[in-house]
């Protein structure tokens, strides 16, 4: 049998934009158009409607703009699922530092040559024009610097896989942050509102804190409810719970129900931070610190519900 998962817990109510179905059809014919992965992976991608957790985590964006969003969260999983987690061929290191090295290419100048780049580039090349036409220089400069950050980290994942590395909390928490992608997805949040976040309220501090705080829930929240497809697909070396039961010697159970204090502590501190960021945050700060929120819950409720992240009776993921 399974172990019993609760459902984790963050005060906003729920909120799904009305673009959602058709957002979501339309950004799984734009990845069969770009070739992203497999079609047997489209049809489950379509079953576990991937399409919608952009429509949760932007639930007020009007539809272009969130197609622009949801393109970009397909081509994450469409990585993730072809060279990560699933891989029907895994690619050795020195492999994956070469495709990296050529997506990185491609993000900084989208007329780079696609030679070399897998069949996530021409998916990558068409977001990241898009993206040019509706984000400043200095918005664009920070999703590129953002996705940077993804690829260098997916690399570690895959050496770390390959020579049997099983990282420490420390580290793992150092570079869960960028293999998650959340800077990206976050970055985008101003750009597809029509509105930009100074680059003075960003560097704060408090303001950082509590953004990195955000980043750890999403991602060890992903965790949490990815743990035993994890398991099944790569032993969860990167998963926080598989950490926590190594670091404080207790079964995957005991580990889970831990997490949701762990996870109860960091929607705390989220808020503290809020309240003591009020007094000098800017109206920009504030619709920023929104998205987050609606991040925060949207994968909760995405992930709970998707059968992406179901679990069979005998404990394997869908």
């Amino acid at each position: 049998m399974p172990h019993q998962r609760h459902k984790l817990e963050f005060p906003p109510a729920p909120a799904v934009n009305k673009h959602a179905e058709e957002t979501h059809c339309a950004s799984l014919q734009w990845a069969r158009e770009h070739d992203l992965i497999s079609p047997d992976k489209i049809q489950q991608w379509d079953d576990a409607r991937i399409g919608w957790i952009a429509a949760r985590t932007n639930p007020h964006l009007p539809q272009e703009a969130l197609r622009l969003v949801n393109d970009w969260y397909l081509w994450l999983f469409a990585v993730d699922d072809g060279y990560i987690d699933q891989p029907a061929q895994p690619l050795a290191p020195a492999q994956m530092v070469q495709l990296a090295s050529h997506l990185s290419c491609i993000v900084l100048d989208p007329d780079f040559p696609l030679t070399g780049a897998g069949r996530c580039a021409t998916g990558l090349r068409d977001v990241r024009r898009r993206i040019a036409t509706v984000a400043s220089p200095a918005q664009t400069a920070r999703w590129v610097e953002a996705v940077h950050g993804y690829l260098m980290a997916i690399c570690w994942e895959v050496a770390n896989q390959a020579t049997g590395t099983r990282p420490g909390r420390a580290e793992y928490t150092a570079m869960r942050r960028p293999a998650s992608a959340v800077w990206s997805a976050f970055y985008l949040m101003d750009i597809s509102a029509g509105y930009e976040l100074q680059h003075s309220q960003l560097v704060d501090p408090r303001f950082r804190e509590l953004a990195n705080v955000a980043v750890d829930l999403i991602s060890w929240d992903n965790d949490y409810y990815s743990h035993f497809k994890e398991v099944q697909e790569t032993g969860a070396r990167h998963n926080i719970i598989r950490i926590l039961a190594e670091e404080q010697d207790c079964d995957i159970t005991e580990a889970m129900h831990r997490y949701v204090e762990l996870h109860d502590q960091h929607v705390d501190r989220f808020f503290d931070l809020e309240a003591r960021l009020a007094s000098r945050v800017t109206p920009e700060g504030s619709r920023f610190i929104e998205g987050i929120k609606h991040w925060i819950r949207a994968s909760i409720d995405f992930q709970a519900t998707s059968s992406r992240y179901m679990i069979r009776s005998t404990g394997d993921a869908v």
